[in-house]
């Protein structure tokens, strides 16, 4: 079994989290909020350190994604390593992961992936003590220093997959990851296969990293991370990049490398996982699940997808975005009605858990699927998102909604002063708080849930495969 968690880190670079940065955003321009670097170190931090309710003992994770890596800016381009700030943070967010997390770490280079404005990186970072990085590419030279130090100093033994010269000892320090992808093409072609665009040639691709437990060569993860372009008026960006993820020959076509491998695809999708419609045939996750025309042979499942018949009041615990903390609604519940299924016309909340409409979007996922001798964890995946105003797990409603909404296993820790249960315990026992505006600007103040924003507008996903 591995455990991922998976985090889109808005913009991440050393800029979100050095001690010094004096850098703000509109949503937290607040007076005496103080520099947002150490703050926003660590929430990050926290963030990465799960808890598993059942012993209160932190999660020992196997592999960390952060996507959004912000490279739009700087020297390097597509296919080179990311530089500049961005390399920066990376590695400071290692060391803190190398020093804090309970393991030994490496961290995979990242490199740059689409042209002009869409250029990001993806940082992954494994867990060394259980994982040879094998690949699946191997990096033409030495790595710079700062990433060189950053992946252990030992060579993978002969037998685990993408060694490109068995004879030869192959330094892990060399391994590297792929961005780029050919496309399945029928019998008979002839000539390279072209490549797979996300939908387009200047767009960002996903990044295909390959680890093995140590000891165990038979067995092989394979990690592709994503952040699609959104939709917009000029055309349907992450709705064809998703799509096209099911002509990549690598992930859907080619014979497994390993007698159990399982496949990971994870990241921000921009597809709406609240859509049924996405996951049917015609949708951008249809061929990739196995649905319609063009259906891939071994098909994913998706961890995060609402079940059928899901009542709408509980379509936000598979939130994995949040709002603006300036776009909240201007009124606020007089209290969280978990135990009833239909709330009072006095509580405004989006689904009973987390409420207070702070979250929106359902955009970020992870599909896997299992092959050769490779199965699920007996426990299932245990998928989490692990949003910020409530501890996880979450509460089940004592109502009679069927099917039951995504509860989740593992629990964050409390990143808001002011948590939803503090805010609406202090409501209904201080007459002061009488009008609904107030509560509502105690859980938007910067040094509450407009810090959490300011980190990032996406929830953090942990799941086992």
């Amino acid at each position: 079994m591995a455990r991922i968690l998976y985090w889109n880190v808005n913009n991440f670079s050393n800029e979100k989290i050095a001690l010094n940065t004096n850098k703000r955003s509109r949503d937290d321009m607040e007076a005496n909020s103080g520099p947002r670097g150490p703050v926003h170190r660590q929430m990050i931090r926290s963030t990465l350190r799960p808890v598993d309710p059942n012993t209160g003992g932190a999660v020992v994770l196997d592999f960390i994604v952060v996507v959004e890596v912000f490279q739009r800016m700087g020297p390097a381009n597509e296919g080179q390593l990311v530089g500049g700030n961005a390399e920066i943070g990376c590695c400071a967010l290692y060391d803190y992961i190398q020093a804090q997390i309970p393991g030994n770490w490496g961290m995979v280079p990242p490199v740059v992936s689409g042209q002009n404005g869409r250029r990001e990186g993806i940082a992954v970072f494994y867990n060394t003590n259980n994982w040879y990085f094998l690949g699946p590419a191997t990096w033409p030279a030495a790595y710079p220093a700062a990433y060189h130090v950053r992946l252990p100093n030992r060579v993978i033994p002969g037998g685990y997959a993408y060694d490109p010269n068995p004879a030869v000892a192959r330094p892990e320090r060399r391994s590297a990851g792929q961005w780029q992808f050919q496309a399945n093409v029928p019998p008979g072609f002839v000539g390279p296969a072209p490549l797979v665009q996300f939908p387009g040639a200047t767009f960002r691709k996903p990044w295909l990293t390959a680890f093995s437990p140590i000891g165990t060569p038979n067995t092989l993860v394979r990690i592709m991370s994503l952040h699609t372009t959104p939709n917009d008026v000029a055309g349907a960006y992450a709705d064809q990049a998703t799509t096209n993820l099911a002509n990549v020959h690598d992930m859907t076509a080619r014979a497994p490398d390993a007698a159990n491998q399982t496949d990971v695809i994870v990241g921000d999708f921009n597809v709406d996982n609240l859509n049924a419609a996405n996951f049917l045939a015609g949708g951008p996750f249809a061929s990739l699940i196995g649905v319609g025309p063009g259906a891939i042979a071994t098909p994913y499942t998706p961890f995060v997808r609402p079940p059928a018949g899901l009542n709408v009041m509980y379509n936000s615990y598979y939130h994995t975005h949040g709002r603006s903390a300036s776009n909240i609604p201007g009124q606020a519940p007089a209290r969280i009605a978990d135990d009833n299924p239909i709330p009072p016309p006095n509580v405004l909340e989006e689904g009973h858990y987390p409420g207070l409409e702070y979250s929106d979007l359902s955009i970020d996922n992870a599909l896997v699927r299992y092959q050769g001798g490779a199965a699920a964890p007996g426990a299932g995946p245990r998928t989490t998102i692990l949003a910020r105003a409530r501890q996880q797990p979450y509460a089940a409603p004592a109502g009679p909604p069927v099917p039951m909404p995504m509860l989740g296993t593992y629990q964050a820790n409390v990143y808001m002063n002011e948590t939803i249960g503090i805010l609406v315990n202090n409501f209904n026992a201080n007459a002061m708080l009488a009008a609904l505006n107030d509560i509502n600007e105690h859980f938007r103040d910067w040094d509450n849930y407009g810090l959490v924003y300011s980190v990032s507008d996406h929830f953090a996903v942990i799941f086992d495969v």
